[in-house]
């Protein structure tokens, strides 16, 4: 069997093995969930190692630094990245968005945000990015639940981020983001502001070394360690390997600043696999200290955009337009499987 067709294999017996949801094996003791408007797909199929990973829009939202996207800079450029299936459920759910069936101020901007995901405006040494409409963590349904695929409620548990980053020398990156977060049940202002800065150094072709800080307001604090695993008011420490052009090894310490904190310091790893320019395999692994459970991720990643585009106008990474991620845990009896769907479009 050819490299080929045995790296197709692998992908399908991946997507099959990984989904829990066949008819009739739910049961009351598992929860499953999918969140189809993510751009987490990626970092959460690595296990959440993606502060040293330069990865475009959807790397700001671990290291602000690490907004990296085209292989050879222009003078400027702007790009956008459309979510087809986050427009469809605009379309589809949009009385369901908000629980009170009202859109107005800057719900208008996640609404759109839903379609048109993320806005980048590159240059040289200076980028800018506005990414809008992530989903914060929700309670998972149990797999018996109809409520697997839906972005109800999306506007009320959702933040938007304006991410800049500045390029010091060709080693050296720093970046900051802006982050508004609209959590109406959890906060009684509805909308709260937080922030993150990080630092970015490449010593050389084949490492990455990131740090990242992030100031939440405590009434949201809270949501943000649930899956993406970060304090707030810590540093996060991660490095990136790439022994060879296919192959991605990364390694993430959370909370490396604080020890009283309730989560205390977190081992995160990851790899990626792409055996072909148009297929990317993933897994990662960490542990979860604060309810001391193994977390186990994998995801795939098909289509690679760059294929597309002429050599210039190619994404420093692949740029794959479905990325898909799972991460499962089992405690107390109870199955967890939260699923990750990643679709963009650039233009």
């Amino acid at each position: 069997m050819s490299k080929k067709a045995i790296s197709i294999a692998l992908s399908i017996v991946l997507l099959g093995a990984l989904s829990p949801v066949h008819s009739g094996s739910a049961t009351a003791k598992e929860r499953i969930s999918l969140s189809p408007s993510s751009m987490k797909a990626k970092a959460y199929g690595m296990g959440g190692a993606f502060t040293a990973v330069l990865d475009g829009s959807s790397g700001v939202l671990f290291n602000p630094a690490a907004l990296e996207l085209y292989r050879f800079p222009k003078t400027s450029r702007l790009t956008f990245f459309l979510n087809p299936i986050g427009g469809i459920e605009a379309l589809r759910s949009k009385a369901e968005l908000r629980n009170d069936g009202k859109i107005d101020g800057l719900d208008w901007f996640s609404y759109a945000g839903m379609l048109c995901k993320s806005i980048v405006y590159s240059r040289p040494d200076f980028s800018v990015s506005l990414l809008l409409a992530e989903e914060l963590p929700r309670v998972a349904p149990t797999a018996d639940s109809n409520e697997f695929f839906t972005s109800s409620g999306l506007l009320d548990r959702s933040y938007s981020v304006c991410t800049s980053r500045l390029r010091l020398a060709k080693q050296i990156s720093i970046g900051a983001s802006g982050i508004l977060v609209t959590a109406k049940d959890i906060s009684e202002k509805r909308r709260e502001f937080a922030a993150s800065y990080g630092v970015l150094i490449q010593p050389s072709d084949k490492i990455c070394i990131g740090m990242a800080y992030f100031d939440f307001p405590q009434a949201v604090a809270g949501l943000f360690s649930l899956e993406d695993r970060i304090i707030d008011e810590t540093i996060n420490v991660g490095v990136s390997y790439r022994p060879h052009h296919t192959l991605l090894l990364a390694a993430d310490l959370r909370n490396a600043s604080e020890e009283q904190r309730t989560v205390k310091r977190e081992l995160h790893l990851g790899v990626d696999y792409a055996p072909f320019s148009f297929i990317a395999l993933r897994a990662g692994f960490f542990h979860q200290k604060d309810e001391n459970k193994d977390v186990f991720s994998a995801g795939i990643s098909l289509l690679n955009s760059n294929l597309f585009h002429s050599e210039e106008d190619q994404f420093f990474a692949k740029d794959f337009v479905l990325n898909y991620a799972v991460q499962a845990n089992a405690q107390a009896g109870r199955r967890d499987y939260k699923h990750y769907l990643t679709m963009t479009i650039r233009i």
